[in-house]
């Protein structure tokens, strides 16, 4: 038997540009994706001699009480990590046990990509029994945001989430926010194709911004326009409310990650990062530091 743990981050969309809907669905992308400090602890029980099951826990005591009902809709079948593992038996015929238990520090519906780091990090832990597979298919085959966890900490992700450059991305601070409620990136994409005006995504060198002051910075969300345009009263309050927080708070740049809900600012230093987090911490049930602590 195998044990060891993995570390499984968080990440947030810097920017994201969302274009027409594909021939295969998806809409094509543009998106600016850094990995973060925050993240969940997978502890892993391998046990190749062993046959065939597969056993999922979740220990969810960091997270507020408004923040875990989400994860309990998920029974074990549904949830990415089980379809993780069900996914590389299928590809390699591996038969052995698995147990897995996971510390939720990432909150389920916050545009934070936790499920999609857990699933990736149990690809790579898999991936460890000598099978030597190429775990890059399966990770785009669980979601547009898996094969990022795989490969890069800082990127530029385009087409649905598949191609992935790595980039350049400096040492950088962040407070993250996420109001009592989630958001569902089903319904987030709904909204945009029924509320937005269709677009192309223009591709640009969108990361030689980085180096640049983050109160220079360029990016958005296309996302928010949608969610403060069709989106409900409680998501209209609490979107303009966390941005104009962060920014009173000295954020020199502040988001919307993914389809919502959370929002971040950036900082110059962790001092200023600690500081806002200890006023806004006041305000939401889930304010948390984080760093990018600087990639290619």
């Amino acid at each position: 038997m195998t044990k060891f743990s993995i570390e499984a981050p968080c990440k947030i969309n810097l920017h994201l540009a969302i274009g027409s809907r594909r021939n295969d669905g998806f809409h094509e992308l543009e998106s600016v994706f850094l990995a973060l400090s925050l993240s969940d602890t997978l502890d892993f029980e391998i046990d190749e001699k062993t046959g065939g099951s597969t056993k999922i826990s979740m220990d969810y005591s960091s997270l507020p009480p408004e923040l875990i009902a989400p994860f309990k809709k998920l029974d074990t079948k549904t949830n990415i990590v089980y379809k993780a593992v069900n996914l590389f038996r299928k590809a390699t015929g591996f038969d052995g046990a698995v147990k897995i238990h996971i510390k939720k520090n990432i909150p389920c519906g916050a545009g934070l990509g936790g499920g999609s780091s857990n699933a990736a990090s149990t690809l790579i832990a898999l991936n460890k029994t000598g099978l030597s597979f190429d775990i890059k298919t399966l990770a785009a085959e669980l979601g547009s945001d898996v094969p990022f966890f795989l490969q890069a900490r800082a990127a530029l992700i385009r087409g649905r989430g598949e191609k992935i450059i790595r980039i350049f991305a400096p040492e950088l601070f962040f407070v993250i926010i996420m109001p009592g409620f989630t958001s569902e990136t089903v319904r987030a994409y709904r909204l945009f194709d029924e509320f937005h005006v269709r677009q192309d995504v223009i591709r640009y060198d969108i990361t030689r911004f980085l180096t640049e002051s983050p109160k220079l910075w360029p990016f958005k969300n296309d996302f928010l326009p949608v969610f403060m345009q069709a989106g409900t009263d409680a998501e209209k309050s609490a979107y303009s409310e966390m941005l104009y927080r962060l920014k009173e708070s000295g954020a020199d740049f502040a988001g919307l990650s993914g389809s919502g809900s959370s929002c971040f600012g950036v900082f110059k230093t962790g001092n200023a990062a600690k500081n806002a987090a200890d006023r806004l911490s006041a305000h939401w049930p889930f304010v948390r530091l984080a760093v990018h602590t600087g990639s290619v």
